[in-house]
C-alpha cells in the first residue's frame, strides 16, 4: 500500500514495549488503522499528546505490507476535544461511542457515514449544553418529562443513527464471512 494519509480519530491505544504504542484510528479514506508510534512514550516525543483518545487529526501512515500494523509517521492535531475528558458525563458517552465504532468495525473497512456520524457526535458531546440524561417522553398532560435512569443501570447514550451503523456493520461482516 505505501504512504497513506487521513483525517482520523483516535479511538485506542495501548503500550507496546518499553517506549512504543499501539493506536487505533478510525479514518475517513481506510476505515480502522492499528499502527505503531515509535517512541510516542518518552517524554521528548514527537507525538506529545497528540495520540490521546478522542483526538481528531491528520494521520500520516506507512503501510510495508508485512503486517496487520502500519508505522504512523506523524499525526497533526485538528481538534483535541479536551472538554470531554473534563466531563465524567460527556467522558463515559463519548467511550462508549468510540467502543462502539472500535468493536463494529473491521480492520481497513472504509465507511465514510460512520466517520462524519463519529466526528459529529463528538463534536455534539463536546457542546454547551450537557447531554440529556434519559430519552424524554410525553406525559398525560403532554409535558415533556426526563425519567431519571435506574439506580445503578448504566445510561445509555443509544440513538437511531447509531443503532443503524450497528446492524449495517453486523450485516457487512456477516456477508464478508459468508464470501470468504
Amino acid at each position: 500500500m505505501g504512504l497513506g494519509r487521513s483525517s482520523a480519530v483516535v479511538i485506542g491505544s495501548f503500550p507496546l514495549g518499553e517506549s512504543d504504542r499501539v493506536v487505533t484510528f478510525y479514518t475517513r479514506d481506510f476505515g480502522k488503522v492499528r499502527g505503531v508510534a515509535k517512541a510516542s512514550r518518552r517524554i521528548r516525543s514527537r507525538f506529545s499528546g497528540a495520540l490521546e483518545l478522542f483526538t481528531l487529526g491528520e494521520l500520516v501512515f506507512f503501510d510495508g505490507g508485512r503486517s496487520e500494523l502500519v508505522q504512523v509517521d506523524h499525526f497533526d492535531i485538528v481538534r483535541s476535544f479536551a472538554h470531554l475528558r473534563e466531563d465524567l458525563e460527556r467522558l463515559g458517552r463519548a467511550a462508549w461511542i468510540v467502543e462502539c465504532v472500535s468493536r463494529l468495525t473491521a480492520e481497513n473497512d472504509r465507511h465514510a457515514a460512520l466517520y462524519g456520524l463519529l466526528v459529529r457526535s463528538l463534536r455534539a458531546l463536546e457542546g454547551p449544553t450537557p447531554p440529556a440524561r434519559g430519552a424524554s417522553t410525553r406525559s398525560a398532560t403532554g409535558r415533556a418529562s426526563t425519567p431519571a435512569p435506574c439506580a445503578g443501570a448504566p445510561t445509555r447514550f443509544v440513538t437511531r443513527r447509531w443503532a443503524q451503523a450497528a446492524s449495517s456493520a453486523r450485516r457487512a461482516r456477516a456477508a464478508r464471512r459468508a464470501s470468504c
